[in-house]
């Protein structure tokens, strides 16, 4: 089996957040606009990290991924998309959780380090998915699982990558703006991610 053998695809995960006040049409449509370019620039920058990161595969026909070198291709990019401003002094206001997620466990990117590897400690893909998004919720919950922002992430079989996380993914979480009504303080996100997938009939890698 050859590195070629495996490619790395823009995973969308679809998101919602749902506030505990309701707050109506709180934005123009041409903010909603500069959201979805730069969200759709940040899926590229995500997707160029991933393949910046990828070194082929090891002798059990599993991908080598450098997350180190996947980090910084990141924060070069992010860098330049920013006006050439260094991205770390944005880490955590604009980017608020960078993942890695493996087969069996995940790593977290916090102040200029991976963490070690969590580990899951469950084979189930939904349960899975779970602890990814709890993980992603205490970014805008204020270290909580719990609170006014709820992130909704299917958790399906893992047979569709355009669904759900997969495994061997990065994931970004950026915040893209708070806005001021009634005292409150209400932000906007999106998360940008990127799968590696193995090519091949009926062969994924999830």
């Amino acid at each position: 089996m050859k590195a070629t053998d495996f490619s790395i695809i823009f995973c969308i995960v679809f998101m919602a957040f749902y506030m505990s006040y309701n707050i109506g049409n709180r934005v123009s449509e041409s903010v909603i606009f500069t959201t979805a370019e730069l969200n759709k620039i940040m899926d590229e920058i995500v997707v160029d990290a991933m393949e910046e990161g990828y070194g082929g595969i090891d002798g059990n026909l599993f991908p080598r991924i450098d997350k180190d070198k996947m980090i910084r291709e990141f924060m070069r990019e992010s860098s330049l998309l920013l006006e050439e401003t260094e991205i770390r002094q944005y880490i955590p206001s604009i980017v608020k959780k960078i993942i890695y997620v493996e087969k069996n466990g995940y790593f977290v990117y916090s102040e200029g380090r991976w963490s070690s590897k969590i580990l899951f400690e469950t084979e189930e893909h939904e349960e899975k998915v779970k602890i990814i998004v709890r993980s992603l919720s205490r970014a805008v919950n204020n270290g909580t699982e719990s609170g006014k922002y709820k992130i909704n992430i299917p958790a399906n079989s893992g047979e569709s990558y355009s669904q759900t996380i997969s495994e061997y993914s990065f994931l970004v979480l950026c915040e893209d703006f708070t806005l001021q009504m009634n005292g409150n303080g209400y932000s906007r996100y999106f998360l940008s991610g990127a799968a590696l997938k193995q090519k091949g009939p009926g062969i994924i890698l999830n």
